[in-house]
């Protein structure tokens, strides 16, 4: 037991946090909390890592699918549009800032929430659904 414990201390935190933004996209979709399509998750998703898979590309780094995968995921539980197209741009907007806005060899801002306050700030046609995780009480557990 104790091997398994280690090894779960030095994972990478961002497997549980892709575990843990699946399972509420997941829980959304299936309570109908979250009104989304699957085309506008693919196109998150899939933009997300194409950008991320061009930007390590540009920069002559590895391709690391976990940071994309967390943007584009998160996205999915918040942004809501009436396009695919719109919900592609704030994929491409959110990954493609990790690779513009830096400092040194980190970006400046969480990727998710700089596109979705970008895209609400200019004025889009996107909103976010703050109520979508149903009863306070689960939010917080």
């Amino acid at each position: 037991m104790k091997p398994l414990l280690d090894r779960l201390r030095r994972s990478d935190p961002r497997h549980w946090q892709i575990a843990m933004l699946s399972s509420l996209l997941v829980y959304g979709l299936v309570s109908g909390g979250i009104v989304t399509t699957p085309l506008h998750i693919v196109a998150m998703i899939g933009v997300s890592l194409v950008v991320q898979w061009l930007g390590s590309r540009h920069l002559g780094i590895a391709f690391e699918p976990r940071s994309a995968l967390i943007s584009g995921i998160g996205l999915c539980t918040l942004l809501r549009t009436d396009t695919a197209a719109l919900a592609a741009f704030a994929a491409a907007l959110a990954v493609g800032s990790k690779f513009v806005v830096r400092h040194g060899d980190r970006h400046l801002f969480n990727p998710t929430n700089f596109a979705i306050a970008l895209l609400l700030g200019i004025g889009a046609p996107v909103w976010v659904s703050p109520g979508q995780y149903g009863h306070f009480a689960f939010a917080a557990f």
